[in-house]
């Protein structure tokens, strides 16, 4: 039997030995390859498909035994935003490029140019309805991104026209999210910026900004969100000079300086608790900023106004504690179409545990009316609050202003301002005051899950035509309130009353002619302020020469019953009416829509006719 050659029965040996030396080849020569033409055409397709933007490099030098080296880099995103830069080298290891791992050593960029454009949210397409095959999940940019940056002679153009140029930068990264060291400057058109330091627990370090232009800060926030163009060129003015510096005590100091802001910040920051010493900010607040935040207010001309900061504590845990004071001059107001100047508004403020408790001082005019006195909010941060603890004196205070900030229509149905007090101590509320339409006597309130009226009170409210543009002149409405009960949200509130008023006069009632309530009484219930459920009865008198004296009578009994809405007009629906007298007598069921009198049902009546 012929034996096998040992040389001949391992061929197999010699191919996978033959595999692996082109295996080995390869890697030692990928960078290399990838270095040609042909690799950084294959590099730069990646890059465009995953990206949709456009890349092109003059000079790419890969290696595993040298630096890394870009030349005449050039890219532009679908927005038409493009970053040149002139030279990059990293020490960086090609295994590292190649799994987007560790460190990248020392990199160099060289003149980096950015033309910047406006940022668009990409748009959804339609949606087909069928469930879509799940996504791959993109591999994470770099883990363990760490390494030693240096950036020399930057510049940053935004779509406004505004640029930083001159930007040097250095910065050393150990380990991610841990930066070591920190330096960078620069210059704008007429300012400078610089700073340098370290983060640890905070950044520990300083800089400084001379003449810093706010346009470019405007600018490129801008870009994200377009709506917010303006703000702070609003909020700061043209230019700013600042200064900050932190020390590895946890001491820091900030100073900012601008037409519209000047800031003075003294704090510290230990055990990841931070602490204002000391903090002022005088602000001059302009229209264009405080309306684009406000709705149903809007600010006329500029307002001034200041926050001082006596001490304040901001612990780990969210426990804000702080004193301060806050004031508010020279602000004219646009609400609901009715100018109200702000002359002077001061405020203190104290709290040991923001969650729990704030004491507030109040000191104000506003237009013609006062307001003075003390609250203390108990769960201040919290949705549904219990009664504040209160001692306030007001004088002639514009509902106006109450409106906007309640959303309710307080001064249509009760005149233009309020004077009065308001005390609340332990379980007891006191009130007393007036407005020009209506006068009550002192209302005390007992807390309970709600506040509720410990004793009958009485009223008088004057009707005008302003309500109800029938009205041939107005009236005042005398009653007693015997039952309240009351939510913090007082549109919620439930109540009781007996009231009469004595001559309402009508111009010209279902177009019968002018006709007068002599004596109405009325009994009111109401589960809210928005549907009030009624029932009354009054002599009613039409006047001798018009058609209802002719078909009714001179003289009738009118009982009525049904439910008042209160929205931006009144309604009464329904409304049904029962009238007797010595020519007619009938029922009516109808409604009162947007000043117009509808019949619901048809007219039950019985009539006496009698010959001229």
């Amino acid at each position: 039997m012929d034996q096998v050659s040992p040389v001949k029965g391992r061929w197999w040996l010699w191919l996978l030995a033959v595999l692996f030396a082109i295996v080995i080849l390869f890697i030692l020569l990928l960078p290399t390859l990838l270095s040609t033409e042909s690799g950084k055409r294959f590099l730069i397709s990646k890059v465009e498909e995953n990206t949709k933007g456009k890349l092109t490099i003059k000079t790419l030098s890969l290696g595993w035994f040298k630096d890394q080296v870009i030349e005449d880099f050039s890219y532009t995103d679908g927005s038409g935003s493009n970053v040149e830069i002139k030279k990059v080298t990293s020490t960086a290891s090609f295994w590292n490029l190649l799994f987007r791992r560790g460190s990248l050593g020392k990199t160099s960029i060289e003149t980096l140019t950015a033309n910047l454009k406006p940022f668009e949210a990409a748009k959804p397409g339609p949606s087909s309805g069928k469930s879509s095959a799940p996504k791959k999940k993109k591999k994470g940019a770099w883990k363990d991104f760490r390494g030693h940056f240096i950036l020399t002679n930057g510049s940053v153009f935004l779509p406004s026209g505004d640029s930083l140029q001159k930007i040097n930068l250095e910065m050393d990264l150990p380990k991610t999210d841990t930066l070591s060291f920190l330096s960078f400057n620069g210059e704008t058109s007429g300012g400078t910026f610089s700073a340098t330091g370290a983060l640890k627990e905070t950044f520990v370090g300083k800089g400084s900004f001379e003449r810093f232009p706010t346009a470019p800060i405007d600018s490129l926030i801008a870009l994200i969100k377009p709506e917010y163009e303006g703000l702070i060129v609003a909020a700061i003015g043209n230019t700013f000079n600042g200064e900050f510096s932190s020390s590895e005590q946890g001491n820091i100091l900030a100073t900012i300086r601008s037409p519209l802001l000047n800031v003075d910040l003294s704090s510290t920051y230990q055990d990841k608790s931070f602490e204002v010493t000391k903090g002022r900010i005088d602000w001059t607040i302009q229209p264009l900023l405080f309306n684009h935040f406000a709705t149903d207010i809007e600010l006329q001309e500029a307002m001034q106004g200041a926050l001082n900061i006596q001490s304040a504590t901001f612990p780990n845990d969210h426990r804000v504690a702080a004193t301060g004071s806050l004031s508010l001059k020279r602000g004219t107001f646009l609400i609901k179409g009715e100018e109200i100047a702000l002359q002077t508004m001061q405020t203190s403020f104290q709290t040991s545990d923001l969650k729990k408790e704030l004491a507030l001082s109040l000191n104000g005019i506003i237009d013609r009316g006062e307001i003075s006195g003390e609250l203390t909010i108990k769960d201040p941060l919290e949705k549904r609050r219990s009664f504040p603890s209160a001692d306030l004196n007001i004088e002639r205070l514009s509902l106006s202003l109450v409106d906007s900030l309640s959303k309710k229509s307080f001064s249509k149905y009760l005149g233009s301002s309020f004077s009065g007090k308001i005390r609340k101590t332990g379980q007891a509320i006191d009130l007393s005051g007036k407005t020009p339409l209506l006068a009550f006597s002192p209302i005390k309130l007992n807390l309970r899950e709600q506040a509720v009226l410990s004793a009958p009170c009485t009223f008088e409210y004057l009707m005008t035509s302003d309500l109800y543009e029938n009205l041939a002149a107005p009236f005042t409405l005398r009653g007693t309130l015997n039952e309240l009960s009351a939510p913090l949200d007082f549109s919620d509130a439930s109540f009781t009353l007996a009231c009469d008023a004595s001559s309402i006069t009508l111009k010209n009632l279902l177009s019968l002619g002018e006709a007068t309530l002599s004596d109405l009484k009325m009994n009111i219930n109401a589960t809210s302020l928005e549907t009030i459920a009624f029932h009354g009865s009054s002599p009613l008198l039409f006047d001798a020469s018009g058609l209802g004296a002719s078909l009714f009578g001179q003289s009738l009994t009118l009982n009525a019953e049904g439910t008042l809405q209160i929205d931006e007009d009144l309604a009464i629906s329904p409304l049904n009416l029962t009238l007797e007298g010595t020519k007619f007598q009938g029922k009516i069921y109808a409604a009162i829509e947007e000043n117009l009198f509808i019949l619901k049902k048809a007219l039950q009546a019985s009539f006496l006719l009698e010959p001229e």
